[in-house]
């Protein structure tokens, strides 16, 4: 009986994934076509594979595993991605999702970067690979490296090691060479369990270290490096947005390499909305990046725009401006904002100065 449901499953996921391949054929070039018809031919070949009754007890209950879980977020994405069962009960299966997926991989495709002249995070392929060594703490990035090695050089089941190592790689690597949507790792964020789970296996091996105290002084040591990350994450809050781990240290300094949604989404509106409500501001002018003048509106400020010339001879008043507009001002030998402090602060991102 168990065999008999792990091949229905795998029937019902050969047919969801053809009936998905055939919406998508109308709307997508020739490789996307040959790529999805490759992933099916892959999946089909895999799962009749791992459905196979004559098979270790180990792989068998993996198989399940997978294929419950691979049932359940179909199940998800149907009822999520359609009008109740509308657009089932006419057999047009995933049609609101397959919409977005429109919409997200046409955005990929077009040039959306957002990156600072000299720095090293440059809008190319490497984009996301050095965005993720300055936004991730080195106490994880360390970490992975050692399990990362940990796992190359150890003696277990390939298999077990490739479900750790390949999905990270190839997500990033694809991530890093097809999204043209350079402007912060959030486009990546699948990357990270991954990530966590390979930094948890040295831990998994410290126990079959023979000396006692080299054992008891890598536990203290990993245990000290994950209490600096709790550190961090307590003095950066509620500002997480704008971390940088320890090779940068702060966000002035990210502002110098990064832009865009690594720094700054708008997190900090509300707040400069409160600050200048409460020292009372008649009207300020606002240069930012992320400005949201519904937002603004919203919590009663008189505001308006900055102009160019307001950059140069400000007229007396208050003047805010977000974190990477101020970074840029740095660089331009007429701006009165050069060199200047700010009188007040908005959050980590937003800079109020009184003229």
């Amino acid at each position: 009986k168990t065999q008999w449901v792990i091949r229905g499953l795998v029937a019902i996921g050969w047919i969801l994934l053809l009936a998905f391949i055939i919406r998508m054929l109308p709307k997508r070039p020739l490789p996307m076509l040959v790529g999805l018809s490759s992933w099916y031919l892959v999946v089909l070949i895999v799962s009749r594979f791992l459905s196979r009754p004559l098979m270790s007890e180990g792989i068998v209950n993996l198989a399940k595993l997978f294929l419950l879980t691979a049932f359940v977020c179909t199940f998800v994405i149907m009822i999520d991605f359609t009008d109740n069962f509308t657009s089932i009960g006419r057999l047009n299966f995933f049609r609101h999702y397959i919409r977005s997926f429109n919409i997200a991989f046409g955005h990929i495709q077009t040039d959306h970067k957002l990156c600072l002249p000299d720095s090293f995070v440059t809008c190319d392929w490497r984009y996301f690979i050095t965005s993720l060594s300055i936004k991730t703490p080195l106490t994880t990035l360390v970490l992975s490296a050692l399990g990362l090695l940990v796992l190359l050089k150890s003696k277990s089941r390939s298999l077990a090691t490739a479900h750790l190592i390949l999905p990270p790689l190839i997500f990033l690597f694809a991530a890093s060479v097809l999204n043209r949507i350079n402007l912060g790792i959030k486009h990546v964020l699948a990357v990270y369990p991954f990530m966590f789970l390979i930094a948890g296996v040295p831990m998994s091996y410290l126990k079959q270290v023979g000396n006692q105290f080299l054992r008891r002084v890598g536990h203290l040591v990993v245990g000290v490096m994950c209490l600096g990350v709790v550190f961090q994450s307590w003095v950066i809050s509620p500002h997480h947005l704008t971390y940088f781990n320890e090779l940068i240290r702060t966000p002035e300094n990210g502002a110098k390499v990064v832009s865009g949604s690594n720094l700054n989404m708008g997190q900090d509106n509300r707040r400069l909305t409160e600050v200048v409500n409460a020292l009372r501001i008649p009207t300020v002018k606002i240069a930012a990046t992320a400005a949201n003048g519904d937002e603004y509106d919203y919590y009663g400020i008189s505001w308006e725009p900055m102009r160019e010339e307001d950059f140069v001879r400000p007229a007396p008043g208050y003047y805010a401006i977000d974190l990477a507009t101020y970074t840029h001002l740095q660089h331009s030998k007429d701006s009165w904002f050069r060199n200047q402090k700010p009188s007040y602060y908005a959050g980590k991102t937003i800079y109020l100065f009184k003229v």
